[in-house]
């Protein structure tokens, strides 16, 4: 690896530069910037903080964003909360083992063991986090649960399957 990066310097400095450029907080900020829904607001504003710092210790004047000391602790709690966010999904993952749905599909024979095993992982989780998170809205977690109540839209069926969409998840259904 590192001889090709030597040899594209050499060769070709503008293409080095530009990949010099993607591994920065500039680039990597762009990049996000692309797919913030997918990453979301938080750890873009957390990276608009990392920009922040990086033009600091660069000796840069003036960054073109102002963030109060409030708005500067917002972020962080955000980002801290994205985080259990998705520490908390991969949980999940990992509790359901073989009947997490790969790639959203589930099939239908373990539509119903999952459905259990992901109530008893809500239990779980809302037992675990109320004790080590203070402040923890149980309520809240209960509501927000994405995997109860499914709401199905109904897509067009393939060689007798019918598949149903909810949100994330994809439930194939015979």
């Amino acid at each position: 690896m590192i001889a090709w990066r030597s040899l594209v310097r050499d060769k070709n400095p503008a293409q080095y530069r530009a990949i010099k450029f993607q591994q920065s907080a500039s680039g990597n900020l762009l990049h996000v910037s692309r797919r913030i829904f997918e990453v979301g607001e938080a750890h873009f504003c957390a990276l608009l903080l990392d920009l922040r710092d990086e033009w600091e210790d660069a000796g840069i004047p003036r960054f073109p964003l102002k963030f109060s000391d409030a708005q500067v602790t917002a972020i962080e709690a955000d980002v801290e909360h994205a985080e259990l966010g998705v520490r908390i999904l991969k949980t999940v993952e990992q509790r359901l083992g073989v009947l997490w749905p790969e790639k959203g599909i589930m099939e239908h024979e373990n539509y119903d063991d999952a459905k259990l095993a992901l109530r008893r992982v809500k239990a779980d989780l809302i037992a675990e986090y109320a004790v080590a998170h203070p402040g923890w809205d149980s309520a809240a977690f209960e509501r927000l649960w994405p995997f109860d109540d499914y709401i199905f839209r109904v897509i067009t069926p393939r060689r007798g399957a019918l598949m149903c969409m909810y949100d994330t998840v994809v439930l194939m259904v015979a």
